[in-house]
């Protein structure tokens, strides 16, 4: 009775640590490497352009899917822009 349960709690421990490994392989995929300037000015007049057009929302959304930041960061990189 005792080794079963000490079996399944392994085959549990196994699947858990299964399931890590495929979220971080899933994170690692998502980090991408920081803008190089050229791509930084090109982002930059997008997010100008999204303005401009009183599209706010889509700025934001703009800039987390090109660089993968956070929701705040992104809000806070449009408010730069805006300046």
């Amino acid at each position: 009775m005792m080794e079963t349960v000490l079996l399944c709690f392994i085959a549990m421990l196994l699947v858990y640590i299964v399931l890590l490994q495929k979220e971080l392989q899933r994170l690692k995929e998502k980090v991408r490497q920081p803008l190089s300037e050229s791509e930084q000015r090109a982002l930059t007049e997008k997010v100008r352009e999204l303005l401009r057009r009183g599209a706010n929302v889509e700025a934001v959304k703009f800039v987390r899917q090109e660089t993968g930041m956070g929701l705040l960061a992104a809000k806070q990189y449009v408010d730069a822009a805006k300046e």
